[in-house]
């Protein structure tokens, strides 16, 4: 938000990044006398994304050492001095830039703006804020500038630009760059169409659906409509004494005639004079239509409902061309009534490729992601699953995910409607898809989905994990970093494999992940169902997070014969490599006994299934009884709580002294914190090192912290008898300078000489005191 007022100046020339001779000194600006006037976040062509910075100030401004310091990063070289009215654009790649523009930018910034949004942030020499905008990709603010070409330009130079109505995007396919917006300039005086409301927005059968729209500067229009996939009906949208407010009020409106129960009715608004005509959606839109859905008295559900459309042609040839290569059709979603025209859908899963009642992922336009209100932790989202499971198995894993401390998925019951006909109960699942992944901060660095062998396989060449690892983020093309990772932990003695998974692998979090696939038995995870994550912008350190968590805790008849009782889910190559580690295999029970001992199998996985079971158990027996797929859904329920017992059973038969799995972690708690360092002039000699004093109990530590510090240790940490444990400032400097050693996380507070700092479990009591040295 720029902050200040100042007067409104006229657009010159931009000023080289020189001294120049002044017939004074130059002013140093005032708050709010730059402005961030132009955003192009997601443009069409190659790399040439940019920002703007216009001067407001009336005033010669001395941008030397100023820094944008957030979204992107640059930092203004001394001497640069921005005229009065002039703009400059800073970008991300100048050599595309300059080729897209002809001509250069002011300068190159690290980084990338976000096409789904963030804060970006001017700060003058001293750190002060002089200006910052929050953008998004959704809501109020325009989404046409998401990946379509034009930029966000600022309406008015002078007004508030945190706020999304002070923006427009740009009439100019690539925006305008260093020079006036056209949003500042008034377009040709073509019809503008605003506040298009349909009423009802959930019409019952055979009621028509009222159009309304505010329109000024039209000599004519007109709403075009269809029903479902039929041809297109134009209805004549008139200011008349039948609209809204009566005649020659700028209120128009237009009817559409009733339709039968379950129907899609689409439509787009076109207004029409002498200069030209406009439309909603615009033509720059990624949908065609907004929507409507007549309502269907005749359904009968507890579930939230899914209703798709896809013609009958382009449903049959996926199912029967294209189960395998991952071909999308064209579709319309809609939740509660809000529809998703131009969404994207094709045949997802394993198993479910082969079946009659096939899984799918469904991808929306855009700029218009979806949103199911009080359903969703992390909405809106880009792109979700429909899975056609007969009982809500994933859902109990997927808690279970989130319990344990990793970033969970959305998994719950729902019904789905095809063509407004019944097509089967099912699940909603969220993808790990881009919005998933900057909501839970996995939008940096590295990240790979476990697609088929040789994944993570040490003698797999780059070129093979090209195809066995999918990138999901990052730089990583040729795959050749994370084939280096493989043939670190994979090769060598067991010495050398043990010194590089301290030195490259998140320790703590390898240990949670592989916890939570052994209590879940999710065998089904050697060669894909998993995500691998490299820390590179930070850490650099290596981890899995789970996926595709269907086939869990079933029974050890039901599982293929070579899964057995899956005590040690060494499942692939890096948890292979960590299990056959002693040290690493005895944090891993530990870790699983706690687990076991916070989700007791023999009431946890019920108490989360059954509610949910018994809400969807009509559309699931519904959909069984049309499918015939696998087992009856109560069966189905019954083998899975003989599963989770079975689990339980082996669990117990296995633990206690001299087993495999420890007792129940003891109430002492002799962790002792052994050495505090604090080191101002290097990040890397400030670190806590805590001790395990116990000669025979290993002791998890997920959820201890360190108040002063703002640390909270992360789920999997876990020390063994007579070890140690160090939390640092910095990994990557701590571990440049110190052999190979267990390390729990980082803290983000500079660790002071003298400073006292308390270690607490994770239910706040104080476990040691100590002062940093």
């Amino acid at each position: 938000m720029r902050l200040g007022l100042c007067r409104l100046v006229v657009v010159g020339a931009l000023v080289a990044p020189m001294t120049m001779a002044l017939a004074g000194a130059p002013a140093h600006a005032a708050v709010g006398s730059v402005t961030i006037s132009e955003l192009h976040y997601n443009p069409s062509t190659g790399e040439s994304e940019f920002l703007e910075l216009a001067n407001t100030s009336g005033a010669v401004v001395d941008l030397g050492g100023w820094r944008i310091s957030s979204g992107v990063d640059y930092t203004f070289p001394l001497g640069t001095l921005l005229q009065p009215t002039d703009r400059l654009a800073l970008t991300r790649n100048a050599a595309s830039f300059q080729s897209v523009y002809g001509t250069a930018a002011f300068g190159q910034y690290a980084g990338a703006l976000s096409n789904g949004g963030e804060t970006v942030e001017l700060v003058d020499a001293s750190g002060a804020s002089i200006d910052a905008v929050t953008y998004s990709d959704s809501g109020a603010w325009p989404v046409a500038a998401d990946g379509g070409g034009p930029s966000l330009e600022l309406i008015d130079l002078q007004s508030d630009n945190s706020l999304p109505a002070s923006w427009l995007v740009s009439r100019n396919e690539g925006g305008t760059p260093a020079a006036v917006n056209t949003a500042e300039t008034p377009p040709p005086a073509s019809p503008v169409i605003t506040a298009v409301d349909p009423v009802p927005m959930r019409p019952a059968p055979a009621q028509a659906v009222v159009i309304e729209a505010t329109i000024t500067g039209a000599e004519s229009a007109s709403v075009i409509y269809r029903v479902g996939f039929g041809a297109e009906v134009t209805v004549a949208l008139l200011d008349d004494l039948a609209s809204p407010g009566g005649a020659g009020d700028g209120r128009y409106s237009a009817v559409i005639p009733g339709q039968v129960a379950g129907s899609l009715v689409r439509y787009r608004i076109s207004a029409t004079n002498a200069v030209g005509s406009s439309s909603i959606p615009l033509p720059s839109d990624s949908i065609d239509y907004h929507g409507v859905v007549v309502t269907d008295p005749a359904r009968s559900t507890a579930l939230p409902t899914i209703e798709w459309w896809m013609e009958d042609h382009v449903y049959n040839d996926l199912r029967k061309n294209h189960r395998f290569d991952d071909v999308f059709g064209a579709a319309v979603i809609a939740y509660d009534g809000v529809v998703y025209d131009n969404a994207q859908m094709r045949v997802r899963g394993g198993d479910s490729r082969t079946l009659a009642h096939n899984s799918w992922n469904v991808e929306l336009p855009a700029g218009h992601p979806f949103d199911m209100p009080g359903r969703l932790t992390t909405p809106p989202v880009d792109e979700f699953n429909l899975q056609w499971d007969g009982i809500p198995t994933p859902a109990v894993a997927w808690d279970l995910v989130r319990n344990a401390g990793f970033p969970g998925i959305d998994y719950f019951p729902i019904a789905s409607y095809r063509n407004g006909k019944f097509w089967g109960g099912g699940s909603y699942s969220t993808n790990i898809d881009g919005a998933w992944r900057r909501n839970n901060g996995y939008d940096t660095g590295n990240m790979y989905k476990g697609d088929g062998y040789p994944a993570l396989e040490a003698s797999a060449t780059p070129a093979q994990l090209v195809t066995a690892l999918e990138l999901k983020e990052g730089n990583d093309d040729d795959r050749s970093v994370v084939a280096a990772f493989a043939r670190g932990f994979g090769t060598g003695t067991p010495a050398q494999r043990r010194e590089y998974i301290l030195d490259r692998v998140d320790v703590p979090k390898m240990i949670n992940y592989l916890a939570v696939v052994g209590y879940l038995k999710h065998w089904d995870s050697a060669n894909h169902n998993w995500y691998l994550v490299n820390d590179s912008a930070d850490t650099d350190r290596w981890y899995m997070i789970p996926w595709d968590l269907d086939l869990t805790l079933r029974r050890k008849a039901n599982d293929p014969a070579s899964v057995g009782d899956f005590l040690q889910p060494n499942t692939s190559p890096l948890p292979q490599a960590m299990l056959a580690q002693p040290e690493f295999r005895q944090m891993y029970f530990r870790r699983l006994k706690s687990l076991i001992d916070a989700y007791p199998l023999a009431t946890y996985p019920v108490s989360v299934f059954n509610p949910l079971y018994q809400q969807a158990a009509p559309d699931l027996l519904t959909s069984w009884k049309f499918w015939r797929q696998w087992g009856k859904p109560s069966d189905r329920a019954a083998l899975f709580a003989a599963g989770a017992k079975e689990r339980g059973a082996l669990f117990a038969a296995n633990t206690g002294r001299n087993r495999s799995i420890p007792p129940t972690q003891t109430a002492a708690r002799p962790i002792v914190l052994s050495s505090v360092r604090a080191d101002a002039a290097s990040q890397a000699g400030q670190f806590v090192e805590l001790t395990n004093s116990s000669r025979t109990e290993s002791f998890d530590l997920s959820g201890w912290t360190i108040e002063e510090l703002g640390l909270t240790l992360q789920p999997g940490t876990v020390i063994l008898p007579q070890q140690k444990l160090v939390l640092v400032r910095n990994d990557r400097q701590y571990r440049d300078v110190n052999a190979p050693t267990l390390i729990g996380g980082e803290f983000d507070v500079d660790l002071m000489a003298g400073a006292t700092i308390t270690l607490r479990d994770a239910a706040g009591a104080v476990v040691a005191v100590g002062t940093a040295a």
